[in-house]
């Protein structure tokens, strides 16, 4: 279990190297709020722990805007930065309570066209009980904030919990600090698997893969909305280096044949990620297999 804080304009670092030093794993910055508002201390945070720990950033949504022109915004913002962390979408404005599901898949489907990458959503526990339907809760992952209490939040897919906001654990930092166990490494999947992408990229395009203006895919170890099209669906009796390819994800016996023991493999793996166990991969076993 590792531990991770997140640190807006409102915390002062009052020493870079007793952060580095710490048991911290990691620290999220905020980098945007809406379409026009920039953390203040985004840059300088950035340039001051920048590969001395591991950083991620995230974005406060905001009913204010256009959803897929604050996913722009964050795009923009991050896309240059070495981050090692999985963005975070951070939506707990009440203001956004009754249309949250349909931003957030806005934002998301915006900033996932740009990146290849889907960020991991931090709310409340009540807002995400209240506001979010039960196939939205499953197709995401989750940094739950649940306070004054030692239990773990009972929440499917839930990479981290944020169990305090005033952490005061870390004096080398001002003011409230929000604190939060991990117990997922998803939070650390952005970079982790862009070679296994790489690998499927390469493979798809020797069997010929193109886009409607005849294009194959670009073999950079990002997966956007074009590679997981060219992706097949592959069931029981399918054959070859795709089906070895889901073979070595799911860590069995990488024959390139589709058979029983790969079969129960993807329904094991189904049933543990709350998917629809029929044994067939499409494109949420492919979404889930490739952690995005």
């Amino acid at each position: 279990m590792k531990k991770y804080l997140d640190l807006s304009e409102h915390n002062i670092i009052n020493d870079y190297n007793a952060v580095v030093n710490s048991d911290l794993s990691g620290i999220i910055l905020k980098a945007t709020e809406g379409m026009t508002y920039k953390d203040s201390s985004f840059q300088s945070k950035y340039n001051n722990l920048k590969g001395k720990i591991k950083l991620g950033a995230y974005h406060y949504l905001k009913r204010t805007s256009s959803p897929v022109g604050q996913a722009i915004e964050f795009y923009n913002t991050i896309k240059d930065k070495e981050l090692e962390l999985t963005p975070w979408l951070d939506i707990e404005d009440t203001a956004l309570a009754d249309v949250s599901e349909e931003y957030c898949n806005a934002f998301i489907d915006k900033f996932f066209e740009l990146s290849g990458k889907r960020p991991i959503i931090y709310t409340g526990y009540y807002y995400y009980r209240d506001n979010f339907s039960h196939e939205f809760q499953m197709n995401n992952k989750w940094w739950i904030a649940s306070y004054g209490t030692s239990i773990k939040p009972n929440v499917q897919n839930m990479v981290g919990w944020q169990y305090t906001e005033s952490c005061e654990d870390y004096k080398f930092i001002s003011g409230l600090v929000d604190c939060s166990y991990v117990y997922d490494e998803s939070l650390e999947a952005i970079n982790q698997n862009s070679n296994v992408i790489k690998e499927l990229q390469i493979e798809l395009n020797k069997q010929g893969f193109t886009d409607c203006n005849g294009n194959k895919l670009i073999e950079d170890g990002i997966i956007g909305e074009l590679t997981l099209s060219a992706l097949p669906t592959i069931r029981k009796g399918a054959k070859g280096n795709i089906t070895k390819f889901l073979q070595k994800q799911l860590g069995v016996s990488a024959d390139g044949i589709f058979g029983v023991i790969t079969e129960d493999a993807v329904l094991t793996f189904q049933y543990n990620n709350c998917l629809w166990a029929d044994g067939i991969v499409g494109k949420n076993t492919w979404r889930k297999v490739l952690c995005i």
